[in-house]
């Protein structure tokens, strides 16, 4: 379902190209009675989306709607001609359809294909899935401190999904690297507590180990975890644990006991990039970030509240233009935006700070 996402990330991209490539081919003057909000009656499993919007500048939103109520969105461009709409509808190709409307129902149709659409409810894709503008960029210089992030009161805390190391930088302008701790494996899980540093190595054993940096002197250690550890964030004085199966724990540093919460067991179908996904707690709203897409998770229902999408240039699952990491510094969201040279040893990192809209 991850992957599902970032192809819409992809596709909004293309939207300006699209416009631009459109508009010098056909006079486009949409009938007003087909802008609004149509809702999809026929297709939805198959096409992936449940509303079209139809706005009157020549785009269009795609808007879907996964497991535990995770949004997609995604922006194409569209052209009328007389009784034709060009629109891609299904994959990223326009197609030619034949359109009429009867009822407060919409029919699309071209060779082979039938789309039918019931008039709804207006629907804003600004809030379907919300953008978020970047307010601060702050560089942090080259080099392969990018993976979780966590914010201990006076630095930003990075595990290196590459070395195999914590970096410690300045949260002051300079982001400087003061320190580096050397793991037996990377670190998938960062939470910084009042004692130290939590962290999750799987790929060394399930238990998790409060650290002092830069010693990497392990000062508390808990018994095994349920399953291997995806990402860590502090949750009051306890430490929010997802696993690989999709489930939440508390974690208890006193009792030492791991407390079920919500599970998505579908939320991670297929593999995940370690290091590639990162979770924060404020307001007791659990945020995941994933390349893009940043999304709001209620742990009491298990479902997703709301869904944002980083302005980037990142097309699909690319590291290039993405963000890894995420935490809190008290006033801004902060994760690492990642420009990729032309090698994959030429990595360069900037702090990146925004709020939510």
């Amino acid at each position: 379902m991850l992957r599902t996402i970032m192809k819409s990330t992809a596709a909004i991209l293309t939207v300006g190209v699209m416009l631009a490539i459109t508009s010098g081919c056909k006079k486009n003057n949409p009938a007003p009675s087909l802008t609004g909000t149509w809702k999809n009656i026929d297709t939805i499993s198959s096409s992936g989306f449940k509303y079209l919007v139809l706005k009157d500048n020549q785009t269009a939103f795609k808007l879907g709607s996964l497991l535990y109520n995770l949004h997609i969105k995604e922006g194409v461009a569209y052209v009328t001609e007389k009784d034709e709409i060009t629109i891609p509808l299904s994959g990223s190709n326009a197609t030619v359809y034949s359109y009429r409307v009867s009822n407060d129902t919409l029919y699309l149709t071209s060779p082979g294909s039938t789309w039918k659409f019931k008039k709804d409810a207006d629907q804003d894709p600004a809030l379907w899935v919300g953008d978020i503008s970047i307010t601060s960029y702050t560089s942090a210089g080259n080099g392969f401190w990018l993976g979780p992030l966590d914010y201990n009161g006076t630095s930003y805390v990075i595990s290196s999904v590459y070395t195999k190391k914590l970096y410690s930088i300045n949260a002051a302008n300079t982001l400087q690297v003061d320190s580096t701790t050397a793991m037996a494996g990377t670190a998938t899980g960062l939470a910084s507590s009042a004692s130290g540093t939590w962290i999750s190595t799987p790929s060394v054993d399930l238990k998790l180990r409060n650290i002092d940096l830069p010693t990497s002197a392990v000062t508390a250690l808990s018994s095994a975890a349920p399953a291997g550890v995806v990402s860590m964030a502090k949750h009051g004085s306890k430490i929010l644990v997802l696993t690989g199966t999709g489930t939440f724990y508390d974690y208890d540093p006193v009792s030492d006991n791991f407390t079920s919460l919500a599970s998505l067991p579908e939320f991670f179908s297929g593999s995940v990039p370690t290091g590639y996904i990162d979770i924060e707690v404020k307001d007791d709203k659990v945020y995941f970030l994933y390349f893009t897409y940043l999304m709001e998770l209620d742990l009491t229902t298990g479902q997703f509240t709301k869904t944002y999408n980083l302005q980037t240039n990142s097309t699909g699952l690319s590291l290039n233009g993405s963000y890894l990491g995420l935490c809190y510094d008290g006033t801004s969201f902060v994760s690492e935006r990642v420009t990729q040279g032309t090698s994959s040893y030429d990595i360069h990192i900037d702090i990146a700070k925004f709020n939510l809209p």
